[in-house]
């Protein structure tokens, strides 16, 4: 599908939508990382839910509630599934953790 519509769209930003990147996250959290329901919960929550990332109104609340999310939530997940946040939900000039998943 992606490379349709590169072809068919050329030029255009591919942009997902947040149900795609919360059921990727889910995903990625279950059948890669093999975490508990629980611990999968509180991750895809820390983004997705009422008072997660997406809700915040503008670039500082996000920086803010980012850090909260990193030092709390993110602090002990294994480091698979934080890389796999960084490539996925943060931009490109700004990394949560360096290349050995380190803040």
């Amino acid at each position: 599908m992606r490379k349709a519509m590169a072809f068919c769209l050329q030029g255009a930003t591919l942009v997902a939508c947040t149900r795609h990147l919360k059921n990727n996250l889910t995903q990625y959290c279950q059948d890669v990382v093999g975490m508990s329901r629980q611990s999968r919960s509180a991750v895809v929550d820390a983004f997705f839910g009422e008072a997660g990332l997406v809700t915040v109104p503008d670039v500082t609340a996000f920086d803010a509630e980012l850090t909260k999310v990193c030092d709390g939530v993110l602090s002990n997940m294994p480091d698979k599934l934080r890389q796999h946040i960084d490539n996925r939900y943060t931009c490109i000039s700004y990394r949560l953790f360096d290349s050995n998943g380190s803040k």
